[in-house]
This record gives C-alpha cells, sequence and structure tokens, in this order.
C-alpha cells in the first residue's frame, strides 16, 4: 500500500511538472491593435504636451466602453489642465455610459473666463450628443451672449447634434426678441430635419410675421427642409 502510495504521489508530480512546463512553453496572445492603441493612448494621458494630453482623453472617449481600462488614469486626469479635464469627463462618461457627474461639470466650463475652456467644452457637449440634453439652456446662451465668436460658433455646432431633444427649446428661441438668435434657432431646426417637425407651426408664424427679412428667409428654409421639400 504504502509503495502505491509512492507511485500515486510520483505520478501526480510529473504530471503537475508537465503542465506547468506546457504552460510556460504555450506561445502569448499578442495584444490586439485596438488594444496596443489602448495602451499607448493612456500612456498619453501623461505626456508632458496637454494638447497631447487631451488628444487621448478624447480618443479614449470615443472608443467607448472598451476603453475600461483607462478609467483610473482618466479620474486623475479631472484634475489636470482644465480642457484636458473636460475631455477626461467626456471620456468617462462614454466609457462608463453615465452622464452624471461629468456633463454638470462640462457645463460649468461654459461659463469660465478663458475662452478656449468655454469652446472647448460647448464642442465636447456636441460630441455627448442627446445624453447632453440638459447643456442645451446653457448652450443657447452662448449662442446668445458669449461675447467670443468662436466660442458662440462651438455651441451652435452643438445645438443641433442633440436632435429632437432641442427642438422645444428651439422653438422658445423662434421668440427671442434679438435676430440673430431667432435667426439661429430657425436655421438649426432646418439643420435637424425631420424630427423638428413639431416647430412647423411656430415657424409658419416666424416666416409671415417676423419683422428681419433674413430670419424670415431662414424660417422658409428650415420648413423645407423638415419638410422634405
Amino acid at each position: 500500500m504504502k509503495r502505491e502510495w509512492i507511485w500515486l504521489m510520483a505520478g501526480m508530480g510529473t504530471a503537475l511538472a508537465i503542465g506547468l512546463v506546457a504552460i510556460a512553453l504555450r506561445p502569448k496572445i499578442a495584444p490586439s491593435p485596438r488594444e496596443k492603441e489602448m495602451a499607448r493612448l493612456t500612456a498619453s494621458l501623461k505626456d508632458p504636451d496637454p494638447r497631447k494630453r487631451k488628444d487621448a482623453a478624447r480618443a479614449l472617449g470615443k472608443m467607448g466602453p472598451e476603453a475600461e481600462k483607462a478609467i483610473p488614469d482618466l479620474r486623475r486626469a479631472l484634475n489636470d489642465d482644465p480642457v484636458v479635464a473636460i475631455w477626461a469627463h467626456y471620456a468617462l462618461a462614454e466609457i462608463t455610459e453615465t452622464d452624471e457627474p461629468s456633463v454638470s461639470a462640462i457645463i460649468a466650463k461654459l461659463r469660465d473666463e478663458n475662452d478656449d475652456v468655454r469652446g472647448q467644452a460647448a464642442t465636447a457637449l456636441g460630441e455627448m450628443g442627446p445624453k447632453a440634453e440638459k447643456a442645451l439652456p446653457e448652450l443657447m446662451r452662448v449662442v446668445a451672449e458669449d461675447r467670443n465668436p468662436g466660442v458662440k460658433f462651438n455651441a451652435g455646432l452643438a445645438v443641433p447634434k442633440m436632435k429632437g431633444k432641442a427642438v422645444p427649446i428651439l422653438i422658445e428661441a423662434l421668440r427671442d426678441k434679438r435676430d440673430i438668435v431667432r435667426r439661429y434657432a430657425a436655421q438649426t431646426l432646418g439643420n435637424i430635419g425631420p424630427e423638428a417637425s413639431a416647430a412647423i407651426p411656430a415657424l409658419k408664424d416666424v416666416e409671415a410675421r417676423d419683422s428681419d427679412d433674413v430670419t424670415r428667409a431662414a424660417a422658409k428654409w428650415a420648413i423645407s427642409r423638415i419638410s422634405g421639400g
């Protein structure tokens, strides 16, 4: 019995040794091109150049949930340069598929003193699309009031990316006392297209009654775009 036990233990040891050798000799699976790119971008979050850190955060966000491994580094980037932090918030929202607190943090940057920070915040909110719909009132304020034309332009591009979510606030803007706001609202509703069909009655009213020729023309064009004409 003792001899059989010794042979059994020896056999088990040999099998274990063979198994370990097989594991050691097994060819390692090379990382995929996508994994390599994610590793490169994550490393770039530590680059001395803030523009490269910003671009890395933005690119990681576009990768979505598959960039999950970058989350710890992106959370550290929230304390980085304000522009880098905006895109880190954007990336975290896209990767984790949650809107808060990232959307609120980016909205707050629309009131930053720095023109570039406000412009980047508007762009980031636009790229988030309808999930950033709570930013619409602030984006419309920027369109109407910001002192920097480039920031206004970025906010103006962001609003139609909210698609149907932007329609109610744009209909309201058609009644604004400022020509530029009414004109922008009409043009943006046209750019949204058929999803803005609820705005047609208000646009027809603008076309018929607005005091500004250009705004009336914008409303007419918008009606055509929305109606598929």
